[in-house]
């Protein structure tokens, strides 16, 4: 649907305009317009390279073989994938670390093993079947994914030292969560 619906988002055809409302409320608009984003930067891409000279090009090469529409689209999906590891890295870090203790060996060792655990769980999401396979599909599922993880992580961040700023970041991490996939919004819940 995402990529789809991004399509219809340019105006294309006879009696359309282009518009920045999908009229598609089934998922929310975050994937949508990154797919919108996504097909921009397809057709500067194109231009430059001298493959299309115009959107009517750009129109014929969608009727004709939509693979560059699908590829883009699917690396779109594939960065918030492979950002979900390095977030998973992050948050586990933060939970194994703990409060901040005398310093010596045991803060020495608690570190070793928040590392090692760390890198355990984010090799362990890099290398996850399902993801993998999520991540090479245009959804919406990854994007939320990502945005809950990253929502964690900055929740974490509160207990350490609450601020305002913290506070903002978070709250527009779970905006976004939310405007993935609505479920998103879980993530406000404490």
């Amino acid at each position: 649907y995402p990529l789809k619906i991004a399509w219809g988002l340019w105006g294309f055809g006879p009696h359309h305009a282009f518009t920045w409302n999908p009229h598609f409320f089934k998922y929310p608009s975050l994937t949508i317009y990154a797919q919108f984003v996504g097909q921009a930067l397809l057709y500067a891409g194109l231009s430059l390279a001298g493959r299309i000279h115009s959107a009517l090009d750009f129109r014929v090469l969608w009727a004709t073989d939509k693979t560059a529409f699908a590829l883009t689209g699917r690396f779109i999906t594939a960065l918030f994938g492979a950002a979900i590891a390095p977030a998973t890295f992050v948050l586990v870090r933060r939970l194994m670390r703990g409060p901040a203790g005398p310093a010596g060996e045991s803060a020495t060792l608690r570190e070793a093993l928040a590392n090692a655990a760390a890198w355990t769980a984010a090799l362990l999401t890099a290398s996850n079947p399902g993801l993998i396979a999520k991540s090479q599909e245009i959804d919406v599922d990854v994007p939320l994914a990502f945005f809950v993880t990253l929502a964690a992580v900055q929740a974490l961040g509160l207990f350490e030292r609450m601020t305002r700023t913290k506070c903002l970041l978070l709250g527009a991490t779970v905006g976004l969560a939310a405007s993935s996939k609505y479920p998103g919004a879980i993530a406000l819940v404490p």
